[in-house]
């Protein structure tokens, strides 16, 4: 393992537990759900020194999503798990940075995992994994409001591995 996170407790402004943000404890699911936001929870991820290079270092052109983008590039060489119990309390207020709207940085982030995505296709992956990353771009770009990309990119994972209960049965339907 080279980078673990936790579960969380969600908090409301006034401090009251809302629920338990939980996150699959193996590194597949975790893979899986990387752009369905089960990304490792951040405030509790600690990783090996290793993962931390001059090329893995956080995108500070970023205002949010910061750590989605770093687990995109970093999927390469980490190896993800979760401790299956809330260690930290997370609160979003109204005017927590991660509720408003920031096309810009929208825009920066789908180019950034675009390029490493791209990239990494490029270099002798598995199937099972370019199959994955076409379908993060394909999540990724569905969420941002680029269907017709978000079309091409998940039409092609499927072509190569088949179909994934998530990205092609409840997205791919959608944008067609």
């Amino acid at each position: 393992i080279s980078l673990v996170g936790s579960w969380a407790y969600r908090m409301t402004e006034d401090g009251r537990t809302l629920n338990v943000l939980k996150r699959p404890p193996d590194h597949d699911s975790l893979m899986k759900g990387l752009m369905t936001q089960m990304e490792p929870s951040f405030p509790t991820v600690m990783w090996r020194r290793g993962l931390w290079t001059p090329t893995a270092q956080f995108n500070e052109q970023l205002r949010k999503n910061i750590d989605l983008e770093w687990f995109v590039r970093i999927s390469a060489n980490a190896h993800y798990a979760t401790i299956p119990s809330p260690l930290v309390k997370i609160r979003q207020t109204r005017s927590s940075l991660s509720r408003s709207p920031d096309p810009e940085n929208d825009r920066r982030l789908v180019s950034s995992v675009e390029r490493f995505c791209l990239q990494r296709m490029e270099q002798p992956i598995s199937q099972q994994e370019q199959s994955q990353l076409l379908q993060w771009l394909g999540i990724l770009n569905y969420y941002y409001g680029t269907f017709d990309r978000s079309k091409l990119f998940l039409k092609e994972a499927v072509r190569i591995k088949g179909w994934d209960k998530f990205a092609v049965r409840y997205l791919l339907p959608q944008l067609m």
